[in-house]
């Protein structure tokens, strides 16, 4: 990755030549424990400029959990929800090669097509640097999968001005509304580390990857927080 592992960048700031206002959006937020998550603004909503721990938990309780426990008294399924991180390969040689002025005009375009690409019931986050995090809704792995493979896909036949080509790696997991949310985070974290490890502009499930023996499953912590 282009920061080292562990270790977030700061946000953009405001006063970046790029012109980013218009995807990257600092107004219209309710106020999370120092976080924000982003209010529904149809089409034009905003790619949250900071997400962490506290974000995921607010989409959990309020997004996730209650629509759980309406379709289980109504139907008895079970709807499910699916956490993505992804960031740009080789981001620092981008920053190295270009200057940061085509670093940051690269992370606005990517904002962009993230918001063109998903739908407006779907949450689009940025985790820091050159990472993003996607909650979306899909029946299963499956169509989780075409969902995010997609938007990856897109991602890699963009053209990025004068830098060209530029591609992503995603890791996925489940978002069980009974696990941490620091929990979920590691899962879809070490997901796309597995990614990034084995080639890049790949999309990796963590369950799958657990189920493959090819990563070790991390501790599940359950229960209820205490945000106040």
């Amino acid at each position: 990755k282009g920061t080292p592992k562990g270790q977030r960048s700061q946000p953009m700031a405001s006063h970046s030549p790029v012109k980013m206002k218009n995807a990257i959006c600092d107004t219209r937020r309710q106020s999370v424990i120092g976080c924000t998550l982003p209010t529904r603004l149809g089409k034009g909503r905003p790619v949250c400029p900071i997400i962490d721990v506290a974000v995921v938990y607010v989409v959990q309780k309020r997004y996730v959990r209650k629509p759980v426990e309406q379709e289980r008294r109504s139907d008895g399924d079970r709807p499910q929800f699916w956490l993505g991180m992804f960031d740009l390969d080789h981001f620092k040689r981008v920053n190295d090669t270009w200057g940061h002025l085509y670093g940051d005009e690269v992370l606005l375009l990517t904002a962009q097509l993230m918001q063109g690409h998903f739908r407006e019931n779907e949450y689009l986050f940025r985790f820091g640097g050159e990472e993003f995090v996607i909650i979306l809704r899909a029946a299963d792995q499956q169509q989780a999968h075409q969902a995010f493979d997609r938007f990856r896909t897109a991602i890699a036949d963009h053209i990025f001005p004068q830098v060209g080509q530029v591609t992503v790696s995603i890791g996925v997991t489940r978002l069980d509304p009974g696990v941490f949310s620091a929990t979920l985070l590691d899962h879809a974290d070490k997901a796309l580390y597995f990614a990034k490890e084995h080639g890049r502009n790949q999309l990796c499930f963590y369950e799958q990857l657990v189920d493959d023996g090819l990563i070790e499953e991390s501790e599940i912590v359950s229960g209820e927080i205490e945000l106040f």
